[in-house]
């Protein structure tokens, strides 16, 4: 998902990718996951609807997001006091237990209180190029965490987004710093996304967990 792309989408308020629900994985399986009073950060976050469910659960939310207007639209829809300060580059959106920095995650440098990240699907939103920078940007700054991650996965590797990133690239991207589990995966038979031409997709759980140094 290139910049301009994303920030199209939220200018034009075509926003069909948003989800009126909280994740399914993530209602079955957070709160064994998370546990409260710990800060995630969710990359690439939007206005993820799943921010709030977080927040719910008693966790500090630190969310990065591209799009000011996407920002906006989530502090409004859940009427949120706000407070807003400029950091680094960033314009923060500041709640209780929950900021959102609107910027570009690659210019990120507030990494040392993370405990969780809680990837849905931001791994998937990105080409090749871009997803590999975000891997590196994982790695290097982000291996004392536990991670979250949903991922898509399908027979096209131009697609996108979101793109296909099956459990083999998972694998080869963070099985270095992290012991990876897969926990559910949910195939689903001639699915609507990219206008209804795959014959499947699979909706993946990981779990990833820091290596033992």
């Amino acid at each position: 998902m290139k910049e301009e792309f994303w920030m199209e989408k939220w200018n034009r308020e075509d926003i069909g990718f948003h989800q009126q629900a909280p994740n399914s994985y993530l209602q079955e399986f957070g709160t064994q996951f998370f546990e409260a009073g710990k800060t995630v950060l969710v990359p690439l976050c939007g206005a993820s609807i799943d921010m709030k469910w977080l927040k719910d659960q008693g966790l500090n939310i630190v969310g990065v997001e591209l799009s000011e207007k996407a920002t906006q639209w989530f502090f409004e829809t859940h009427n949120l006091e706000l407070k807003i300060t400029e950091l680094d580059g960033f314009k923060i959106y500041e709640s209780e237990n929950i900021k959102i920095y609107t910027g570009d995650i690659f210019t990120f440098k507030d990494w040392d209180n993370i405990d969780y990240v809680y990837d849905r699907a931001s791994i998937v939103a990105l080409p090749k190029d871009m997803r590999e920078q975000y891997v590196s940007l994982i790695n290097k700054n982000l291996s004392h965490t536990s991670i979250f991650m949903i991922s898509f996965s399908f027979d096209n590797e131009e697609l996108g987004p979101p793109f296909s990133v099956d459990s083999e690239k998972i694998k080869r991207y963070f099985s270095d710093l992290f012991e990876i589990e897969r926990v559910k995966e949910v195939r689903t038979e001639n699915p609507p996304i990219h206008g209804g031409v795959l014959p499947y997709i699979k909706d993946s759980l990981y779990f990833l967990n820091p290596k033992v140094k």
